[in-house]
């Protein structure tokens, strides 16, 4: 910004030391009109030096303020030496030409109106004529000079505050970008790792109440389930972690997985586990894995809150090409205003940021002691239409 004000303060000093010359010369002014003369100058340049805040909040104030400075200078000056001061109000009027967006025919022509009163003041008759011949080529060029050189700095200005919004609006982006990421890294551990602790806990507890009973062969059949439950998880962790790094691996086919981490949970839990697949359209993967995990997380929510016997899980497309998903089981139900604001119920929590990564509408019902369900709609191509 410096640099853009240099010019305007060059001129100023040149119109300064011109007019203090002329005026010496001349002998007609005294120390007194010397010391007011360079305080308004003074304060002229300190505006200017100032004026790109000015013009933009305060443009009549400023333009106000800066012709009254002008017709004062113009006053102190004797004669024909009036055409010096002069190039203060075509300085002005160019500042407004480049710079100011409002009210420039009212400011231009009060500009205009003092230095007509100007003028007329201290102009004779004969030197009137004279005076128009010489001022308005003068006046022509700085004007034109002044008017594009304050709409360059203009349009450099709004280029500076365009560029600073941008980056702010990068910033603002980056914290945001990195804001989701930690959330779906933090619903991926919570839907791999944590569910299968979840599982190999119940798991180790039927194997103590199994040994307890001195029933070691079944003791060692669940044994052998928690090994494998154990791969499987780690597998998923693996996956997990592979799809932090690459999001073009593909996940499988959905049916195949949502089978699979079925039979894991019937062997687990000895919980019934229904399903009613009719999907005929491909999916993403985005959708795929939010989708598959949503269903990992009701069925472990089941088994571990509502000690529910049965878990029916149905999956079937629209013609408006959207995807239903609905989780149901009779387990004994709970309110679902206070499970929504209890502390630590990250499972409700990560399903609902799930679906809405992927743009979907998500509804839940409870009632006590007949069981949950959860309602899930996702459009498997575009945005979710409304009924």
């Amino acid at each position: 910004m410096l640099a853009l004000r240099v010019p305007g303060l060059a001129f100023i000093l040149m119109i300064y030391i011109a007019s203090i010359v002329l005026q010496f010369v001349s002998g007609g002014w005294s120390i007194l009109l010397l010391y007011a003369f360079t305080i308004l100058i003074a304060i002229f340049a300190l505006l200017h030096w100032h004026s790109y805040r000015w013009v933009k909040k305060r443009v009549i104030l400023y333009f106000a303020v800066q012709g009254l400075i002008t017709f004062a200078l113009a006053n102190l000056m004797t004669g024909f030496f009036i055409l010096v001061i002069i190039g203060l109000y075509a300085f002005l009027i160019g500042q407004i030409i480049g710079m100011a967006d409002r009210r420039r025919t009212f400011l231009i022509l009060y500009l205009l109106l003092l230095l007509v009163i100007n003028s007329a003041y201290h102009l004779h008759k004969g030197e009137v004529l004279h005076f128009i011949v010489i001022a308005a080529p003068i006046m022509i060029v700085i004007i034109t000079y002044a008017a594009t050189f304050f709409a360059q700095v203009d349009e450099k200005i709004k280029a500076q505050l365009t560029l600073e919004r941008l980056e702010l609006a990068h910033q603002q982006v980056e914290q945001l970008t990195l804001q989701n990421e930690r959330q779906r890294m933090a619903r991926d551990l919570h839907d791999t790792l944590a569910q299968g602790l979840v599982s190999l806990n119940m798991q180790l507890d039927a194997i103590h109440v199994h040994l307890a009973k001195g029933n070691t062969e079944r003791a060692k059949e669940i044994i052998q389930q928690s090994m494998k439950r154990v791969k499987s998880t780690l597998a998923d962790a693996r996956s997990a972690i592979d799809d932090l790094r690459s999001k073009s691996e593909e996940i499988g086919v959905l049916k195949e997985r949502i089978t699979s981490l079925m039979d894991h949970f019937i062997e687990s839990t000895g919980m019934a586990c229904l399903l009613d697949y009719r999907l005929h359209q491909v999916l993403d993967v985005r959708t795929a894995e939010n989708c598959y995990y949503i269903i990992g997380e009701c069925m472990t929510n089941a088994a571990k809150h509502a000690e529910a016997k049965t878990i029916w899980i149905s999956i079937w497309d629209d013609e408006k090409g959207r995807l239903h998903l609905t989780v149901k089981d009779n387990g004994k139900g709970f309110d679902v205003e206070k499970g929504k604001k209890k502390r630590g119920h990250y499972g409700l929590l990560g399903i609902q940021e799930r679906v809405r990564a992927i743009n979907g509408q998500f509804n839940i019902k409870s009632t006590k002691l007949k069981g949950t369900q959860i309602e899930i709609i996702v459009p498997i191509q575009g945005e979710m239409q409304d009924e």
